[in-house]
């Protein structure tokens, strides 16, 4: 099924859930997740994704 990450179209397992997507394409640690526009806390990664469901994934970065 296809799904977008970072804006970009995708093509991921039918029961991917949204850890194993950005397990996919990048580190977890440091991330912060939105899934159609809601903030997904990282006690929520094991659910299942949905055709066309949007992902966006930013680096946390510190500052100082």
């Amino acid at each position: 099924m296809y799904i977008y990450y970072n804006n970009e179209k995708v093509q991921v397992q039918n029961d991917a859930t949204l850890k194993s997507v950005i397990e996919q394409f990048e580190i977890i640690e440091h991330k912060a997740v939105w899934l159609n526009g809601q903030h997904v806390p990282l006690s929520d990664f094991d659910r299942i994704v949905k055709v066309n469901d949007h992902i966006k994934v930013v680096r946390i970065r510190g500052g100082g």
